[in-house]
């Protein structure tokens, strides 16, 4: 009995359990603090859990929002005469819960989106007045700009320039670097193709038939052009590589083979083959007509001139310098500046009867951004404010 009585007792009391004085260990704080530790540790993973995932459903939200408003602008003008290429940018600013606030307010994440849609059954004219052109619209939600009615700022991604005295025989390049749908030389859009012949100096029809024919090369025409590089908000690589075909022929060619598109690679994988050699002879002709196009004369636009070529890369210093001058894109910009007011209040009130705790949120959130286009620089940009205001109050009565 005594032995099974001593047994009993080494069970309750195993070695490890014993601290070095005779007593108990104290397993039970030991798992109070392992859970405090570790329970914090888990909080924290679940709270940016929880944080990414709603900052990643509130950014579909937002694409899913900017592309609908770009498809509803575009099909609210299908018309002639109106706008109907349209580019939405949205930003929504957003709070994401902070697990460790008391009022599940975190911080404030800027939610931004674009979406582009065109419709236009005529894509193959030149637009025919400002009214036409390419936009793109940015909605920044809780703004009150005046010159951004609902919340909503447009600008011009494209702009018209007019070209007096242009040779008919430049007229591939100017279709070259421009797009061919984008150069009108007819009179409904603001074009000419008839001229004084600058050969002679007389009119083109006084002329005899084989004449005209000649001096259709020296023609001249007025050429209505549709420039990307032209509008209130411009990219800055595609206006430096059309700056490089404007000024540089060489530069052209390499674009005009580009656009060709004819390789030997694999007719030539067998030497002295039929098709190497017509493909050689089709790529030859190709060049020739490249070296042909740009060797003719354009007229250099004020953000091409001086463009050069500087350390293996292209430079324009007009589109640098002046239109961007030390940013990188134009439009919104990644910098904002953000004040926040909070007046917020957690009360409780006890009394022999009840508990009342009453919770009350006063928050005011301004975020200004600066758009920059080529009317306001990055010297004086177009500032746009956005505010927003949160306020509630809820109160909770307990009555003992």
């Amino acid at each position: 009995m005594a032995a099974a009585q001593g047994a009993a007792t080494q069970a309750v009391a195993a070695p490890s359990d014993v601290s070095p004085r005779g007593g108990l260990r104290p397993v039970r704080g030991q798992a109070l603090t392992e859970l405090a530790v570790f329970g914090s540790i888990i909080l924290i993973l679940l709270g940016f859990l929880v944080n990414n995932g709603l900052s990643y459903d509130y950014r579909q939200q937002v694409e899913m929002e900017a592309f609908r408003r770009g498809l509803a602008s575009a099909a609210a003008t299908p018309l002639p005469n109106t706008p109907s290429s349209r580019t939405n940018v949205l930003i929504q600013d957003r709070h994401i819960p902070n697990p460790s606030d008391p009022f599940a307010i975190g911080s404030v994440t800027p939610m931004s989106a674009g979406g582009g849609v065109i419709r236009d059954y005529e894509l193959h004219e030149v637009p025919a007045n400002e009214s036409t052109l390419p936009r793109m619209d940015i909605r920044i939600e809780n703004s009150d700009d005046p010159n951004c009615p609902d919340e909503t700022c447009s600008y011009t991604t494209s702009g018209f320039r007019t070209e007096y005295d242009v040779p008919q025989a430049s007229l591939d390049r100017y279709h070259l670097i421009y797009g061919a749908p984008n150069v009108c030389d007819k009179p409904e859009c603001g074009g000419d193709k008839g001229g004084l012949c600058l050969r002679y100096e007389d009119d083109v029809n006084y002329l005899i038939e084989g004449g005209a024919r000649e001096c259709a090369e020296y023609s001249q025409m007025t050429l209505r052009i549709l420039d990307t590089c032209e509008g209130q908000i411009i990219n800055r690589d595609d206006c430096t590589a059309r700056a490089a075909q404007i000024v540089c022929r060489e530069a052209c060619q390499a674009e005009c083979l580009k656009t060709a598109g004819k390789t030997c690679d694999e007719e030539c994988n067998k030497p002295n083959s039929e098709e190497c050699r017509e493909c050689q002879k089709t790529g030859d002709r190709t060049v020739a007509k490249c070296k042909r196009i740009c060797s003719q004369e354009m007229r250099i636009p004020g953000y091409a001139d001086g463009t050069t070529c500087s350390g293996g890369r292209w430079v324009a210093p007009n589109i640098d310098n002046v239109l961007f001058a030390g940013i990188e894109r134009m439009g919104v910009q990644p910098d904002s500046t953000q004040t926040v007011d909070t007046k917020n209040e957690l009360t409780k009130q006890e009394s022999p009867i009840a508990i009342i705790s009453t919770t009350k949120i006063d928050l005011t959130e301004t975020t200004t951004r600066n758009i920059v286009t080529r009317e306001n620089p990055r010297e004086s940009p177009q500032k746009v404010t956005a505010t927003r205001h949160e306020e509630s109050t809820t109160t909770w009565n307990a009555p003992w």
